[in-house]
């Protein structure tokens, strides 16, 4: 029996849900919180729970995985057979409040009522679906993205398990199961950075950002809105940062021009052929693509720019 026995929360994706989702932190916010994801960093967690998460808009691919689940989940009974749970409201860690997990499904070995599951030594599942094959190693062991291995080891925290199963649908429609054994050393690494995160939010003390991290420019324009009363005086390292920005806008433009003009000259070649053959084997090949009429939803960006003083004014405000 497992006698590590997590609270029960709401169920998922309802108000109550986000509700508690903007005082805590989700399995998949892990990897993030820990400076460990590619697709977040830690100030982007922090702005979302500030902001509030209301329900976000999924892409394409989120709403197929989400239709997907329900199928992969099947499949992965009938491989393991046993008793499986799927709709699992939030699990919330008994002693570290702040520490949830929405496992897909839970699944026990034992002939069990599902109602009584939760009784059991039973362990989380998360469904996975990938158009790359190459990021899922062998069947069966923990060679998976980084991101659901901090996922997994949440989970295992929350609920006390030993073990994860994540079922994958891959490209090749084959479902295949990855196992993630529990890390206890790891398990604390995550609890001090969702301690750290928490008292942050509380204190609205937002984390240092991800410089190098793509998506570092948009992220803190959310953070910082523009306060057109406001007037700061920069340094000396905010103008040199000015200046190497502007040099690499300027290289990038002439890169992009000196691809435009080969490309056009290639066009010139080819005139209306859809193939040319290249004197070393490779192929060139041009195709025409139709993109639909469609209409893009208004939104706001900040825009920076520079411009000298004019004569007689001074540069500082």
């Amino acid at each position: 029996m497992n006698k590590h026995k997590p609270k029960s929360g709401p169920r998922a994706y309802t108000k109550r849900w986000f509700n508690m989702r903007r005082k805590t932190i989700g399995a998949s916010e892990a990897a993030a919180v820990c400076g460990m994801s590619r697709w977040a960093q830690p100030l982007a967690v922090y702005q979302r729970k500030i902001d509030g998460e209301g329900e976000q808009p999924k892409t394409e691919v989120q709403m197929m995985g989400h239709l997907l689940e329900p199928s992969i989940l099947k499949g992965y009974h009938m491989k393991v057979k046993g008793t499986m749970q799927a709709s699992v409201p939030m699990l919330i860690h008994p002693e570290i409040p702040f520490m949830v997990a929405t496992p897909d499904a839970l699944w026990t070995d034992s002939d069990v009522p599902k109602s009584k599951i939760m009784e059991h030594n039973y362990i989380p599942v998360d469904a996975k679906s990938s158009r790359q094959q190459s990021h899922w190693g062998k069947e069966g062991t923990d060679d998976i993205p980084q991101e659901y291995i901090m996922q997994a080891q949440q989970q295992m925290a929350v609920t006390g398990a030993m073990r994860c199963d994540l079922p994958v649908l891959l490209p090749t429609l084959s479902i295949k199961v990855y196992r993630v054994l529990r890390n206890d050393p790891l398990i604390h690494t995550i609890v001090a950075a969702e301690k750290e995160m928490i008292e942050r939010i509380e204190n609205r003390d937002p984390p240092e950002a991800d410089w190098t991290h793509p998506g570092a420019a948009e992220l803190l324009g959310q953070v910082y809105g523009v306060k057109q009363e406001v007037s700061v005086q920069l340094d000396g390292f905010a103008s040199s940062l000015w200046d190497e920005m502007e040099e690499l806008k300027a290289q990038r433009s002439s890169i992009d021009g000196d691809i435009s003009t080969r490309r056009a000259r290639i066009l010139k070649l080819m005139k209306d052929a859809a193939r040319g053959a290249l004197p070393d084997g490779r192929t060139l090949r041009r195709k025409e693509v139709r993109r639909e009429e469609g209409v893009v939803p208004a939104y706001s960006y900040v825009r920076m720019s520079c411009s000298k003083p004019r004569d007689g004014e001074q540069s500082n405000e």
